[in-house]
C-alpha cells in the first residue's frame, strides 16, 4: 500500500489523532496521513459512498485546477493587489493540492482493498451470515487457517 505525500515529508513530522499508516511497497518512510476534522476535505468525504467518492475528488481536483488557472491565464493584465491576493492564496492552494493527492492515494488503497477477492469473499459471507444462509464450509476454512474472527 502506497500513500506518498507531495513534499518531501512534513505531514511524517506531523501527529494526528487518528493517522492511517501506509508503507510503499519501495520502502519510502511510513507515512502519516491525517484522517480528522482538521482536514476541511475529510469533512466533506468522510460520509460519502465510496462508489461515489472517486468522482467527487475528481470533480474537487478539476475545481482545484480551475482556481489555479484562472489566475495564471495570461490573457488578462494583473495588477498589483490581484497578485498580492493570489500570493496570499498559495499556503491554501498548496494545502488543498496536499489534502486532494493524499485523498487520491487513499481511495486507490481502499478501492484496490475492496476488490480483493479475499475482501470480497469475507464480505460475502458476512451478509450470507446476517441473511441466515449457511455458509459453515468457508467459516471451517477460516477456523482451519488460523484467520482471526473479525478485523479492525
Amino acid at each position: 500500500s502506497i500513500v506518498e505525500p507531495d513534499d518531501g515529508g512534513e505531514d511524517q513530522q506531523q501527529k494526528h489523532s487518528s493517522p492511517m499508516r501506509s508503507a510503499s511497497e519501495h520502502h519510502d518512510p511510513t507515512v502519516l496521513v491525517s484522517l480528522n476534522d482538521a482536514d476541511p476535505l475529510y469533512t466533506e468525504v468522510r460520509d460519502k459512498h465510496v462508489e461515489t467518492f472517486g468522482s467527487f475528488l475528481q470533480n474537487q481536483a478539476k475545481a482545484l485546477k480551475e482556481s489555479h488557472s484562472q489566475f495564471t491565464d495570461r490573457q488578462t493584465a494583473r495588477d498589483l493587489t490581484e497578485i498580492h491576493q493570489f500570493v496570499k492564496q498559495i499556503p491554501v492552494f498548496t494545502r488543498n493540492l496536499r489534502s486532494l493527492t493524499n485523498h487520491i492515494h487513499v481511495a486507490e488503497l481502499v478501492k484496490s482493498a475492496a476488490e480483493a477477492t479475499s475482501f470480497r469473499q469475507r464480505w460475502q459471507t458476512e451478509r450470507s451470515m446476517l441473511e441466515s444462509e449457511p455458509c459453515y464450509e468457508y467459516l471451517e476454512d477460516l477456523i482451519a487457517s488460523g484467520e482471526p474472527p473479525y478485523r479492525w
